[in-house]
């Protein structure tokens, strides 16, 4: 159904993680939570869906934009700073719209609203998806932390993941 295995997972949660460990007001942090399931989205990359699409890109970095934001020396994506952090800045001070950051970030964005992914999973997989989670027990943490997101994901109102 999707390509991702655990060590995606587990990448995906630490990227996660870093929304939680920070002061993040919460549409930032659904909106990065909605970013990081496109990555396992079984149709993305596909001639279903062709990338993020911009007016996500552009939700995602408003609901950002005044949070202090940082990057590492071994990557190029910005992540809310904690109290790891040596250097932070205000994420709209050094990026100007949605598009670059999404780019940043290591997405395709996409400005076709029928191929683009819009924080939803595509239709065709909705129920294959939810059928297959509904009858698996997650059996670690990063797995149980995607699969509470993915279950959320495919409800259609707006959400806050706690971690446990």
């Amino acid at each position: 159904m999707t390509c991702c295995n655990r060590t995606h997972t587990d990448r995906l949660k630490m990227k996660a993680l870093a929304y939680f460990d920070a002061d993040v007001p919460e549409q930032c942090r659904n909106w990065a939570g909605k970013a990081l399931c496109s990555e396992c989205e079984p149709a993305m990359g596909t001639k279903e869906r062709a990338g993020i699409c911009k007016d996500m890109c552009d939700e995602w970095y408003s609901a950002c934009a005044d949070t202090m934001f940082t990057t590492s020396s071994v990557s190029t994506d910005y992540s809310p700073c904690n109290f790891n952090s040596l250097l932070c800045w205000r994420l709209g001070d050094v990026i100007q719209s949605g598009e670059e950051f999404c780019r940043k970030q290591g997405y395709t964005v996409s400005n076709d609203q029928r191929l683009c992914y819009d924080g939803q999973m595509h239709p065709k997989y909705k129920k294959k998806v939810k059928d297959q989670y509904a009858h698996s027990k997650p059996q670690s943490k990063a797995q149980s932390f995607f699969h509470r997101l993915r279950a959320k994901l495919l409800s259609s109102r707006p959400f806050i993941m706690v971690l446990g």
